[in-house]
């Protein structure tokens, strides 16, 4: 069995749950990421121990941030909040809206951002 599911077993997962409580995180907002077409969103992005949350807005990543919050507090983990950041596109007032936490810490914002070691 691969490593990850065998990480999902132990705490109670199954492979969808993180993105299905992500997506009905964002429903509540009437928003659901980020839309390519009117069939395809995008509201995460997986890979073994890297998470990337998308949000049209502050609203959209506060309820994906509290989804994860509440997920590590039921599963006995913590985030490394300090190795978390906001990207903040050009323009936006995302910077002008109250400080997104996890883990009950004040995540930084950037302009840049790199996944898995691709810009």
């Amino acid at each position: 069995m691969p490593r990850m599911q065998k990480v999902f077993r132990k705490f109670g997962l199954e492979r969808d749950e993180w993105r299905d409580m992500l997506i009905a995180a964002t429903r509540a907002s009437g928003t659901l990421a980020l839309s390519f077409e009117k069939e395809s969103r995008i509201a995460s992005l997986l890979f073994a121990d890297d998470i990337v949350l998308t949000g049209r807005n502050w609203a959209d990543l506060a309820a994906m941030l509290a989804v994860c919050d509440e997920h590590a507090r039921r599963n006995r983990y913590r985030f490394g909040a300090a190795k978390c950041e906001v990207l903040v596109p050009p323009q936006s007032r995302l910077d002008s809206m109250p400080p997104l936490r996890l883990a009950g810490q004040e995540l930084q914002t950037t302009d840049t951002f790199i996944y898995l070691g691709v810009p």
